[in-house]
């Protein structure tokens, strides 16, 4: 056995080190042996270099005045970080360490800012060497550690910038993988902000690196399309919002969110689109939902600056996330036990002018069916149909079933939207049909055509195709998926078969066709709409 010299022993897998630190010689002897026991499956070697690096913050971050303890702490964290940096080190090393080192590290960030520098790299290293996907859960699971530590604030630091770094770094299975870490990440930032108090530059420092994972989530939705881009989408609207809620707590300043989006339609629509996610979710509290409400009543308040001159046009663009928004309001106000919300809700929900065109269709439709059941001769019917709004019902409904910007409708999000559009053809549909009417040229043989062929066809494929792939997918989500989409497609079978009797028929209503076919649907519709406006 060689003498004990005082000097670290030499290492393939370590660099030799000349210095005076008995802490840092202590730290190479336990570095050293980590190559040859962990590949023999000893696991105890990690251990017990754990308990080291612990008992080296523990002891600093007792006694912040010790500046010799402090400066310690330093040389010990820039050691490790140069181990990690070494060519030769093993990566199932490097593996062994990923699951206890990021956890141990970070509880030297609240020495000092450059303690907090080298904890970051050490993380990014853990990242780089290793599998996202496995780094992922570990991060998560020492941010959940947080509870007991001297400095919670600063010890989460580097373990939330650890995630947004992994966010990017994902290569696949991004949604399912992002929804399950902003759980951990919400919590922990609502616990340490509710039980802890602390400095101004903690609390920014905290917030900026829970945004910077917002960011990653954003540039992750920028790769993505179709159904997991708008999965995404709710989940980043659903944090960012949390955020927000748990910023007043820790005396940060949101105001300028709020003029953004009070300044900024587009945005605003974007903006009430991902809040359905929260008024819809289950799992969600009350408090929550109140403090989306409130969110909402703010984007909504007072003379709200309009960016350009068709509001209308950008409106039907987030039709199906505003109806669908709009939807779940209706839910929350059925269903809270809670007043004040209640009330908020409802004041919400008229705000939105979409909701207010949604039921000007509806109702203009009911009077129109009043009116033909009611006995009046024909004449008076004609003077009195359905106003304008009822000649582009067709066209709201081809909003939610073939969106402007291009594709078939998103499921699961657009589920309840698709339904109600589906329901509201088929209303407009029967009503025609039973009066022998034909005001909004539903019942014309090209309005058929079109319905079967780019509506209800591509559609059926579209929800049929779901169905199978989740068909044997005992998850959850995707459980309740086919069970909404269940709905649909007996709709849109429904809908085929009268739709097709109608199509069959040898003639189809002559004529009042005749006004929906001609050149004199121009003067109908025009005469209706001035009897609108007056």
């Amino acid at each position: 056995m060689a003498a004990e010299t005082g000097e670290p022993r030499e290492s393939s897998s370590f660099p030799s080190t000349i210095t005076k630190n008995h802490l840092v010689l202590r730290l190479h002897e336990k570095l050293s042996p980590c190559s040859t026991l962990i590949e023999s499956g000893d696991e105890k070697s990690v251990a017990e270099l754990v308990d080291f690096i612990n008992s080296v913050s523990d002891s600093a971050l007792s006694n912040l005045e010790d500046t010799d303890a402090r400066q310690n702490a330093v040389e010990v964290l820039s050691e490790i970080h140069k181990f990690l940096l070494f060519p030769s080190v093993d990566q199932a090393v490097i593996d062994a360490l990923s699951f206890e080192l990021p956890k141990a590290v970070s509880k030297f960030a609240g020495l000092s800012d450059e303690c907090l520098k080298i904890a970051d790299n050490v993380v990014d290293r853990f990242i780089e060497m290793c599998s996202p996907r496995d780094m992922l859960p570990m991060l998560c699971e020492a941010l959940d550690s947080w509870n007991g530590m001297i400095h919670p604030y600063d010890y989460v630091a580097p373990l939330l910038s650890g995630i947004s770094k992994v966010f990017l770094a994902l290569q696949r299975r991004h949604f399912e993988q992002v929804k399950a870490a902003i759980p951990v990440i919400l919590n922990v930032l609502k616990a340490v902000c509710s039980e802890f108090r602390a400095r101004d530059t903690e609390c920014l420092n905290l917030f900026i690196r829970a945004l910077g994972v917002a960011d990653s989530i954003r540039e992750i939705c920028a790769k993505l399309e179709g159904r997991v881009l708008e999965k995404l989408r709710d989940v980043l609207g659903s944090y960012i919002l949390q955020i927000m809620v748990s910023a007043p707590a820790a005396g940060e300043d949101m105001s300028t969110v709020k003029d953004e989006l009070l300044s900024n339609q587009t945005k605003r629509w974007q903006a009430i689109g991902m809040l359905k996610h929260i008024f819809s979710s289950v799992d969600f509290p009350w408090e929550l939902k109140k403090h989306a409400i409130d969110f909402l009543l703010c984007i909504t308040d007072g003379n709200i600056t309009r960016n350009c001159n068709d509001e209308d046009t950008d409106c039907y663009i987030y039709m199906p996330d505003l109806y669908t928004a709009l939807q779940a309001i209706t839910m929350l106000i059925m269903y809270t036990p809670d007043t004040v919300l209640r009330k908020n809700a409802f004041v919400a929900l008229k705000r939105v002018r979409v909701w207010k065109r949604a039921n000007l269709v509806r109702s203009d439709l009911y009077r129109e069916g009043f009116q033909r059941t009611t006995g009046k001769d024909e004449e008076m019917q004609a003077s009195k149909a359905a106003p304008h709004w009822v000649t582009c019902a067709l066209e709201l409904v081809e909003l939610v079933l073939r969106p402007p910007k291009g594709g078939p409708p998103s499921f699961p999000e657009h589920g309840d939207a698709v339904l109600a559009a589906l329901n509201l053809y088929r209303f407009i549909l029967m009503t025609e049909s039973a009066g022998k009417t034909n005001y909004t040229g539903v019942l014309s043989k090209k309005n058929l055509e079109k319905v079967l062929n780019e509506w209800l066809l591509p559609l059926r494929a579209l929800v049929t195709g779901i169905m199978a792939e989740n068909k044997d997918d005992h998850d959850p989500f995707a459980m309740d998926t086919n069970k909404n989409l269940a709905a649909i497609q007996i709709t849109v079978e429904q809908l085929l078969r009268e739709a097709r009797e109608h199509q069959k028929a040898e003639t189809l209503l002559p004529i009042k066709q005749t006004i929906a076919d001609s050149l004199e649907l121009e003067d109908y519709n025009s005469a209706r709409e001035r009897n609108w406006k007056a």
